[in-house]
């Protein structure tokens, strides 16, 4: 996963979500019936039963299937469910042993049902995948807000990193579509994702600064983004360090690199603070 909003998709300025969001709300009463809220006007719940736990789980229906969309609040309970039993049999059993029928099983539905909205295992597993997109967008949103001047930076880049990684230490199934399971299709993905990623930030950036060469900006921004999906499988993958210590040299490594491409024709010297001494 890459660094780098809300709960809809935001994988295209010109696709904008028809549908309610269905979250699954976690009682935190294993065995009981975990009760699904639907969003916006007239709540409305169901109530279905699991035998698995899982987190809160926001989806744009809309978004992730690849054949019929869940334009009825039935449809869109069973999706919503499908997906929440896939991740949570990820989070048991490894994503290698995942089955479309096993899913059917403990989701008390058939295959031909899920084969209605998914074509086939893969696509459920990017569902997911870009539902944890959703959650890292979220995440670095939320701590561009305290982005304001080139003094933030640092700071920035370290909480971005730290609330990551605790995103990806508390979920396993993140961990396991992104760092076990890397198809052609999944790495498309990733770089769909690094591209969507680093206009985030980099727009963010010409708000708070008038680069000399926003071209340049750009690419930075780009490849800091993927660096830091390669960062983050480290902090799992390897004893060579601490997730701590990889953090601090990335962190090290962007802010020491960022004046170069932050520069002002008005004010070169604007950012020169940043530079690691």
């Amino acid at each position: 996963i890459l660094v780098i909003s809300a709960h809809a998709s935001t994988t295209s300025s010109a696709r904008k979500p028809r549908y309610q969001q269905i979250i699954i709300k976690n009682t935190h009463r294993p065995q009981k019936p975990k009760r699904l809220a639907f969003s916006g006007g007239g709540q409305r719940e169901a109530l279905i039963e699991y035998n698995t736990q899982h987190k809160d789980f926001p989806m744009d229906l809309e978004q992730i299937t690849n054949r019929r969309s869940p334009s009825q609040q039935r449809s869109r309970v069973r999706v919503n469910m499908i997906l929440a039993t896939a991740k949570a049999l990820i989070e048991e059993k490894g994503i290698r042993h995942l089955t479309v029928s096993e899913i059917a099983e403990r989701a008390n539905t058939s295959m031909g049902s899920i084969y209605q909205y998914f074509s086939n295992k893969e696509a459920i597993i990017m569902a997911l995948a870009e539902f944890f997109m959703e959650q890292i967008r979220d995440i670095t949103d939320n701590n561009l807000l305290d982005l304001h001047t080139s003094e933030d930076l640092r700071r920035f880049l370290s909480k971005n990193f730290e609330d990551i990684y605790q995103l990806h230490n508390n979920e396993p199934a993140l961990r396991q579509i992104w760092f076990d399971s890397i198809t052609p299709e999944l790495s498309r993905l990733a770089i769909d994702d690094c591209q969507i990623n680093a206009d985030r930030i980099y727009n963010q950036l010409l708000i708070r600064f008038q680069p000399v060469d926003k071209t340049l900006l750009r690419r930075f921004v780009l490849m800091m983004c993927a660096q830091f999906g390669t960062v983050m499988r480290l902090c799992f993958q390897t004893d060579e360090g601490t997730p701590e210590q990889f953090r601090d040299l990335f962190v090290d490594m962007m802010t020491v690199n960022a004046p170069l491409y932050l520069q002002q024709s008005s004010d070169i010297g604007r950012v020169s603070d940043l530079v690691i001494c």
